[in-house]
Parts: C-alpha cells; structure tokens; sequence
C-alpha cells in the first residue's frame, strides 16, 4: 500500500470527504501527501437484509459508492484504498446468519458482541499505520462502524488525532455522549476560502448519499454551508502539549 504524510481513515465512502476535506486539500496545496482509507468498504454476497435493500440505490451499490468516492478524492489530490471488511448493514450472526443490524436505530447503538472479533481484525489490519500520522473517527453519533475504526485505531496505534464526523457533529449536543479521548483538546481548523469550494464539489460527488444528506446537491451545499459557518472550519481533537 502506498504512505502518505498523513493518513485519514474512514468508516464509509464519504465520512472523510464530508468531514475533512477542506483540511485534506489545504494539506495538499501545502506539499503533504494524503491517503485516505475506507475500512468498511468490502463487497457483500446477496440476500442483503431488509435494511441493506432499503439503502441500495442501485444494483451495483457497493461498485457504485467506490466510484463516488475515487472521483471525490481524485478531485481533492489525496490517494484511496478500499479495505475489505464489511459495512453494518451487511454483517450477519456466523451461527445464525441473521442479521447484527436489522433496523435503521440499531446503527447508532451498542455494538453486537459479536463485532469484538471485527474490531480484532481491523485493529490487526492497521498496525502496518503503527509509525504513521493517522486521523481517526470520533465516532460522534455512535455508529456502530465509527465506533468500530476507532477502537480498532485506539488499539493498534499509539498515537492518533481524531476528526469530528459530519453530519453527526451537527447534531444538537452531540459531542455530550462521545467519550472524549484522555489528555486531548479540542481545536479548530480553519481552511482557506478555496479549500471550502473544493470541499463542496468533492461531497457533490457522493450521488448515492443525497437522500440521507438533504435530498439533493443544493441543500447539501446548504447544510454544509450554514455548518461551516457556525463552527468556522472542521475540528479535530489533538493531543495536550507536554
């Protein structure tokens, strides 16, 4: 796999985009290089569950969704790989086959016991990152895949800097439930006026999403807009100074 000078791990294909971006692309005007990884991005075999079917916008789901996600990086400057493990809604009981996630609310619960062995496996996967500036999920939201990368990172890596998730960081108090990482600060970063337009033509890119994002690319412009108003830029939580 290809290093970069920093490495930003996403649970899905956009969490990074929709988050980072503006970041990413200042990074990269600056001379750093960027790899972006998605974790859960692996192919699933049908039947899909009752919830994965209602997601689907498209018989090629999966393909489609990568493609969104290259053309958005691409766009950006930054590198991508694709790991192979699976989203949620495609997890299934090894003994019983059904499904971890049934329902749309089971998403941004308590993970399924069975997913200890998952967090294992993308914590193992990730060690080849040990000595790499990594970038990780807050997991604000509690999304069980969110929830997943971090505590995947937390255990594989020895030192991280976390991103605040949007949508989820819009939220009303959403930062009150997060478990906060000990001895870290919360800091925002600003990005240049042109890193925001870059920013809201990467997200454009995720067609497949719209629907979960404001229903179509205006409001989605709209939504991100007021967002970076209020807040001023993207936040990331890095560790206290020494």
């Amino acid at each position: 796999m290809k290093m970069a000078d920093v490495i930003y791990l996403s649970p899905h294909l956009d969490d990074v985009v929709l988050s980072c971006s503006g970041q990413i692309f200042d990074r990269i005007a600056c001379g750093e290089s960027v790899l972006v990884v998605t974790l859960l991005a692996g192919n699933a075999l049908e039947p899909f569950s009752e919830l994965a079917q209602s997601i689907h916008t498209a018989s090629d789901f999966i393909q489609k969704r990568r493609a969104e996600d290259y053309k958005a990086l691409a766009y950006l400057g930054a590198d991508v790989d694709h790991a192979e493990f699976q989203d949620a809604i495609y997890r299934r009981h090894p003994w019983s086959g059904r499904p971890l996630y049934p329902r749309r609310e089971n998403l941004c619960r308590r993970l399924h016991r069975v997913d200890g062995k998952l967090v294992n496996a993308v914590s193992m996967w990730l060690k080849q990152f040990e000595t790499m500036n990594v970038v990780v999920p807050l997991a604000i939201g509690h999304h069980v895949d969110h929830q997943i990368v971090r505590l995947a990172a937390e255990k594989a890596l020895s030192h991280v800097t976390y991103y605040e998730e949007y949508p989820y960081s819009a939220f009303p108090n959403a930062l009150r439930k997060v478990k906060k990482p000990k001895g870290y600060s919360r800091q925002l970063i600003e990005i240049t006026i042109d890193a925001l337009a870059a920013k809201f033509t990467a997200v454009q890119a995720y067609d497949s999403q719209l629907m979960w994002l404001g229903g179509s690319q205006e409001k989605l412009r709209e939504r991100l807009g007021s967002y970076h108003a209020q807040v001023g830029g993207e936040v990331v939580w890095l560790p206290n100074p020494v």
